[in-house]
């Protein structure tokens, strides 16, 4: 190698391949492939009967006269009933992180176990879930114009919402997996003076023979502070990892 010749080393790409493993999986499970899965063990009429109840006919219309069927934009409570982690599917259609779709405000907080666990929240009404999504995927169709949309374009919009959320996850898989290791070296250090251990909780004397705490948090990460009396603490230091 020439003196002058820059070294390069980048990193690997070891989050992609995790992130393939996540698309394929969620494919499956709550993305076009599965909504097609699932449209197929429906009675085709009864759902046609509810599309027409519930989604704008123009619309309806629109989507037809390009080849394309309603419930690849809109949902409506057969399918919802019949994969109810096609939730998720509509949720990243119309762009919406988890936090921001089942926040305070917004009513859909009963439904998240649809989405995580695939079971429908006992004695839930879908309708006026769906007639939300539905009245918000009109106004979405309606920025885009009818011409521009596809089942590439639909296909492209989820897996634009669904990238921040592996990335996300993977962050925080990644911060739990350093907060882990901090504590586990902590505890190595202190490790003579524990009296007391858990997988979160340290309890250590010190040398005036008080106790000190040191604890996962979820903000700060981890927190280090001395028992002065019954139920009262002095912080003595808090770790953001």
């Amino acid at each position: 190698m020439n003196s002058g010749t820059r070294s390069i080393v980048l990193p690997q790409p070891t989050l992609q391949v995790e992130f393939s493993v996540s698309l394929a999986a969620a494919r499956r499970a709550y993305l076009m492939d599965a909504l097609s899965e699932t449209v197929g063990r429906l009675d085709i009429p009864s759902l046609d009967r509810e599309i027409a109840e519930l989604v704008p006919h123009e619309f309806v219309r629109r989507l037809a006269s390009v080849g394309l069927r309603a419930e690849l934009l809109f949902a409506v409570p057969l399918v919802l009933e019949e994969n109810p982690r096609l939730l998720a599917y509509y949720r990243l259609l119309l762009g919406f992180s988890q936090k921001a779709f089942y926040g305070r405000g917004t009513g859909t907080g009963v439904f998240k176990s649809m989405e995580d666990t695939g079971r429908l929240p006992a004695g839930a009404d879908l309708k006026p879930l769906a007639s939300a999504l539905i009245s918000r995927v009109c106004t979405l169709v309606d920025g885009l114009g009818m011409h521009r949309v596809t089942r590439e374009l639909i296909d492209d919009l989820t897996l634009l919402t669904l990238g921040p959320q592996l990335r996300g996850g993977a962050n925080v898989k990644k911060g739990s997996a350093s907060i882990q290791a901090v504590f586990e070296l902590i505890h190595t250090i202190v490790r003579d003076f524990v009296t007391k251990a858990s997988e979160k909780r340290l309890e250590v004397e010190n040398a005036a023979g008080r106790k000190v705490f040191i604890e996962f948090s979820s903000d700060p990460d981890l927190v280090i502070r001395e028992g002065i009396a019954q139920r009262t603490f002095r912080n003595i230091i808090a770790v953001e990892v």
